[in-house]
């Protein structure tokens, strides 16, 4: 991830140098649209250190994909307003107000562009993580009943296994509705793996009833 960070600055140091050269080696008329021009230029290269650090340098790499379209957007704004230099760096007798206008425009764009891409990031990472918790609900469960059954003994060890493939093979998902109902499932879990001999079949009974509701209800409030 360092080596994508530092690669990108380096390239952005040499676009930065080139930029200066032409704009100030090559032979122009330097008026106030020419500034002004350079001016919104500048800023869309120096807005590149920001994007870049918040696209690559704090990423994980399994968030890289989501913050990958604020870097595209950040070199298409770089891209189009490069452009509108080299326009104005050409016609340098064109109204101030004009590379006004187009460096405003442009550089709103991007900056609705880049917000929208963060708040599409955010939402993709919280759900992310809610998916993650409701996966966790299910296997903690299940965990609970092969540690159960790695401490049984007998009969009653193939049945315990066989609870737990039942978790394993549950919908993953849940919804707020699921709530009391997933709740009383954990209560019967917790009781089933402190239980005695005499109320273990009747509360593992409880659970495998439990489930095959929890799971049936998953279908419907998909539907």
């Amino acid at each position: 991830m360092k080596r994508r960070l530092i690669t990108s600055y380096l390239i952005l140091g040499i676009l930065l140098i080139l930029f200066h050269v032409v704009a100030f080696v090559v032979p122009s008329e330097k008026t106030p649209t020419f500034f002004t021009a350079y001016g919104f230029t500048l800023a869309a290269l120096l807005a590149q250190v920001g994007i870049i650090y918040l696209s690559l340098g704090r990423s994980r790499k399994e968030e890289l994909f989501l913050k990958l379209p604020a870097l595209r957007v950040g070199v298409i704004y770089l891209v189009v307003q490069l452009i509108a230099f080299a326009v104005f760096f050409a016609l340098p007798w064109l109204p101030v107000w004009s590379a006004v206008l187009v460096g405003a425009v442009i550089l709103g764009i991007a900056a609705i562009c880049l917000i929208a891409v963060a708040a599409g990031s955010s939402a993709v990472r919280r759900s992310d993580q809610e998916v993650g918790q409701k996966v966790f609900y299910l296997r903690e469960l299940q965990s609970e009943i092969e540690l159960l059954a790695e401490r049984t003994a007998g009969e009653k060890k193939p049945s315990y296994q066989k609870l737990a493939e039942q978790f394993r093979f549950s919908d993953p998902m849940s919804h707020p509705q699921l709530q009391p109902l997933e709740e009383e499932l954990r209560e019967k879990v917790t009781a089933l793996c402190t239980a005695g001999a005499d109320e273990a079949d009747a509360l593992q009974m409880e659970v495998e009833q439990l489930l095959a509701r929890r799971n049936k209800m998953c279908k419907l409030l998909k539907n």
